[in-house]
């Protein structure tokens, strides 16, 4: 199969009744399919083992990413940059040279990952994506390692960011539109939520074991780039959406400026609803991961983060946020799952707040600070999962819009990083104390606690009020509001 065979529409003449038609009398109405209904939930044991290589595939690209990020301290430290008497570290440097790298980039992805040009090629124009991502990354840090070059290396470092920030949402393109879209997802997410950690530790396996703070990121991702492709190329073999998944969630093809242009005029006002939450989750989710080591430290009381903690705050997270989104594969009508992944996003936003809420009135114990930070974990990755492809994938089939949604993620994506791009750029410029040290200082630490509770509370109320209105918005304007209320009698009645 080519990569300009999408999807198989000659099939739709003899394609099936959706599941659940033939019943119309069942007190489930359709809101939930069966394993017999939804032939294996929608994705056949091929889709299965092909989304698998794509998850893997994509999670490999953070092996080339974020090593960087476990370089010696020392490394880290040394000066890039004066800017207005200000010195700009190593870190800061690496840290906006991803955030800007990835949001710059998404405006070009808006146009290049959702044209015709890149549904032809899309297989050949993803590897070559991967290589140039790698070879800029290995070019910068292993070629301008010296002090007195570092501005290139940064430089390098921001062209490798700016082509990575292509691959998720083209990867996407193989998986969007089908019945078991969402399962395939939730393998997708769990793989890279928790390939961020693992990159980082294996990077610093690699710097244990003797290899150079110079050559370790080079050496990491040639184990890793060469994988990913492999796994990409498998992965492209993946069968086209079934006729059955055309009638259930819009036909997926390639769309020009003009109808994504007339996508996000028709429906401005909640678009404008979902895209603003998923701004403000990239912002409280980046800050997080960039200023672990501090907002950490502060939390726990410790001048050291226990490395347990690293690995295992997280977890929790991401096994409820896929397990999640592993569930509304069964879920048929796309406006019940529509409004069922909001209230999910909603829900766990407000046990986030109350969590915060809690933590912040018994003074910031720090016997609970693990805690917290776990059920912040938790309700960042629901959201944040949730409120990517998952929610625009079923959006196109709740509006029966045919075309892609990966625009949406990459417009998304622009706004989150330009909100984390802020955050970078004060936290940098508002510091009084430009020769701080990271994670030494415990005032410098409860600044950054500060900083992080007030992104939560803000962000908080801001993401609920916006996805509210969302929900009202969309169900009335796809004239949905009959089968959520037969949803909810339903859910009301099993409970």
């Amino acid at each position: 199969m080519s990569d300009s065979e999408y999807t198989d529409a000659d099939d739709l003449q003899e394609a099936p009744l959706l599941a659940g038609q033939h019943n119309n009398n069942n007190d489930r109405d359709d809101c939930v399919m069966t394993k017999k209904e939804n032939g294996d939930y929608g994705a056949s044991e091929s889709v299965w083992l092909h989304g698998i290589a794509l998850a893997l595939s994509y999670s490999a690209t953070y092996f080339w990413r974020f090593p960087i990020f476990v370089l010696p301290i020392d490394t880290l430290e040394q000066t890039v940059f004066t800017i207005g008497g200000q010195d700009i570290d190593l870190q800061t440097s690496y840290s906006l040279a991803l955030t800007i790298g990835f949001g710059l980039a998404k405006m070009s992805a808006v146009s290049i990952m959702s044209s015709p040009f890149f549904f032809r090629h899309r297989t050949l124009f993803l590897a070559c994506t991967l290589w140039v991502s790698f070879f800029l990354m290995a070019l910068g840090t292993f070629a301008f390692y010296s002090e007195h070059v570092l501005y290139l290396q940064v430089i390098c470092l921001f062209c490798s960011f700016y082509f990575s920030s292509w691959i998720y949402g083209g990867m996407l393109s193989f998986i969007e539109g089908r019945l078991g879209t969402e399962a395939l997802l939730a393998t997708m997410n769990f793989s890279y939520i928790y390939a961020g950690n693992a990159s980082r530790g294996t990077g610093q396996l690699m710097l244990d074991g003797g290899v150079s703070g110079r050559a370790m990121p080079a050496v990491v991702g040639m184990i890793f780039c060469p994988l990913s492709t492999l796994l990409l190329l498998y992965a492209s073999k993946i069968p086209p959406p079934s006729a059955r998944d055309i009638q259930s969630r819009a036909k997926r093809v390639a769309m020009s400026s003009d109808e994504r242009k007339s996508f996000l005029r028709r429906n401005a006002m909640g678009l404008i609803c979902m895209l603003l939450p998923y701004a403000l989750l990239s912002g409280i989710r980046s800050f997080r991961d960039f200023f672990s080591q501090q907002v950490f430290s502060a939390t726990v009381g410790k001048d050291e983060v226990p490395s347990y903690m690293f690995f295992t705050v997280d977890i929790p997270g991401a096994l409820i946020a896929c397990v999640i989104q592993y569930a509304f594969h069964k879920v048929h009508k796309n406006s019940v799952a529509y409004v069922v992944m909001l209230g999910c996003m909603i829900a766990s936003i407000v046990v986030m707040l109350l969590c915060t809420i809690i933590f912040d009135a018994t003074g910031r114990n720090n016997a609970m600070g693990f805690t917290w930070q776990v059920f912040v974990g938790i309700g960042i990755y629901v959201a944040y999962s949730l409120l990517g492809t998952a929610a625009y994938d079923r959006l196109f089939g709740l509006l029966k819009q045919e075309g892609t949604c990966t625009f949406m993620i990459f417009l998304g994506d622009g706004l989150g990083y330009v909100g984390t791009t802020s955050l970078l750029l004060y936290r940098t410029f508002s510091s009084s104390d430009s020769d701080d040290d990271y994670g030494d200082d415990s005032a410098d630490n409860e600044e950054y606690l500060n900083l992080f509770i007030s992104l939560v509370y803000v962000g908080s109320v801001a993401i609920i009020s916006c996805l509210s209105f969302a929900i009202y918005y969309f169900v009335n304007k796809s004239n949905t509001f009959d089968e959520v209320k037969h949803m909810l009698k339903y859910f009301n009645g099993k409970l």
